[in-house]
């Protein structure tokens, strides 16, 4: 299946600051069809590493081409979970996403990948992702949740998104779980703004962006928590 590669940037935004970003880009963009309350929707995903944590170690150097696993679920809806596995290969962004049954996440989370190829022969994509997971003998090493309220815009396929909220926890055997111990990884009212486009930022929502001078950053949120 081909992969979309696509520009990604990360930016530090404080709360006060927020509200006013993003007031002016809804007045030109449209709100995320998947949003399932008012302010949007909750991620939570359960992120995999080495045992020498390989994926948090090449985030901190700056590898140009590097990976990131995970499973994730949106709102309190853990019936349908995703498999991911987040690509970065010359300041560009991919994804491989393929919906899972718990049974498999639950294998995963084990590291009982024999028994999930053994029953999964017809789904190329699987086999490959859970290979992976094999071959590096990935781990759970960290929960990770946030808020997130999401604007599209159809002309360069962008997306914007203000992850607000961003806690993590070890505590991963609670994944499914409402009663979770969270600690936030940021300073109180300080988020997340990612900004997502195909080829071409329009120049509108480039201008309002620049107006807000903010910080880009370059860490993932997965290395974030781990340091926190």
């Amino acid at each position: 299946m081909s992969m979309q590669w696509r520009h990604e940037w990360k930016y530090l935004i404080h709360q006060s600051m927020l509200e006013v970003l993003k007031q002016r880009l809804l007045a030109l963009m449209d709100e995320d069809v998947h949003h399932t309350k008012s302010d949007g929707y909750t991620i939570r995903s359960l992120y995999f590493d080495t045992i020498d944590d390989q994926c948090m170690n090449e985030n901190e150097a700056g590898i140009d081409i590097r990976k990131k696993y995970r499973i994730r679920y949106y709102g309190l809806d853990h019936s349908k979970l995703h498999l991911e596995t987040k690509l970065k290969n010359s300041g560009l962004c991919a994804k491989r996403s393929t919906v899972i049954d718990p049974i498999i996440a639950d294998h995963l989370f084990h590291g009982q990948t024999m028994d999930i190829l053994l029953n999964i022969q017809d789904d190329p994509q699987l086999i490959g992702m859970v290979s992976d997971y094999q071959r590096l003998l990935l781990q759970p090493k960290v929960l990770i949740e946030y808020d997130r309220y999401a604007l599209v815009y159809p002309s360069g396929n962008v997306r914007i998104t203000f992850d607000c909220n961003i806690r993590k926890s070890s505590a991963m055997h609670l994944f499914y779980s409402t009663d979770v111990p969270w600690f936030n990884i940021h300073e109180p009212g300080w988020h997340i703004l990612e900004v997502k486009y195909d080829d071409l930022l329009p120049s509108f929502i480039a201008n309002i962006l620049d107006d807000f001078h903010l910080t880009q950053i370059a860490n993932s949120k997965y290395y974030l928590a781990r340091i926190a």
